[in-house]
């Protein structure tokens, strides 16, 4: 509901300074654009994304290891994952395609739909790290995640859980891997803009709004750069 009411606020507010309209029905404004909380969105830190990833190819499960190294190394939607089929991966030139998604809107019963978006369509970069885990898994068809058919939402949810056991994380989900990977990106120095169009977002709002906000991490490797800049005034 507060999201709801948080988008119609804005279209109301910037219809009233257009002058379409004379007064919003909205008086309780929530254009805090800028910095907006988002807690349900929380990179994991470096350190923490670096023991995870050094820990994943010993998970003795092939599919929590699949699962988990698809989520940390991709960055791509959940229902995104679960759609992926071995069809749509070239190992050799390292991406793969974002076709389809499957989503749970009865629970156990999946759905095949299209991804979230237009931009949801896209190429999505493959890393050694992540094809090396792959290789030994391949598959002439079918589902990454699932064989023949996708895995049920119940599947999904013991997968991660058993997974997350085994990698002793604590206090992150399935999204925070997606908002983890748009936060190094931007931390490595790539622009907003090609980082949404890696994420599958159409334009930058989300990435600089949402994804990679600016962390403690992020701001310390710039320390280097802003010494730089002021070495001239150096006092030794």
């Amino acid at each position: 509901i507060k999201r709801i009411s948080g988008l119609t606020s804005r279209i109301f507010k910037v219809a009233q300074e257009m002058k379409l309209i004379d007064d919003t029905p909205f008086k309780k404004t929530l254009l805090r654009i800028q910095a907006e909380s988002a807690g349900h969105h929380k990179p994991l830190p470096d350190e923490e994304i670096d023991r995870v990833k050094q820990a994943i190819p010993h998970l003795e499960n092939d599919e929590e290891r699949l699962y988990m190294a698809l989520l940390a190394y991709t960055g791509i939607r959940l229902e995104e994952l679960l759609g992926l089929q071995w069809a749509d991966v070239n190992l050799s030139e390292q991406y793969c395609l974002i076709k389809r998604a499957i989503t749970h809107p009865k629970n156990n019963h999946y759905h095949v739909d299209t991804p979230k978006s237009a931009d949801s369509n896209r190429t999505v970069l493959l890393p050694t790290p992540l094809v090396d885990i792959l290789t030994p898994c391949v598959k002439d068809h079918g589902y990454i995640l699932g064989g023949d058919i996708p895995w049920c939402y119940s599947k999904k949810v013991r997968v991660f859980d058993r997974a997350k056991e085994h990698l002793k994380i604590k206090g992150f989900n399935n999204h925070d891997f997606r908002s983890t990977f748009a936060t190094q990106l931007c931390d490595s120095g790539m622009s907003s803009k090609q980082c949404a169009e890696l994420l599958g977002h159409a334009d930058t709002r989300m990435v600089e709004r949402v994804y990679a906000r600016a962390r403690h991490e992020g701001n310390m490797k710039q320390l280097s750069t802003v010494e730089l800049m002021n070495s001239k005034y150096n006092q030794s």
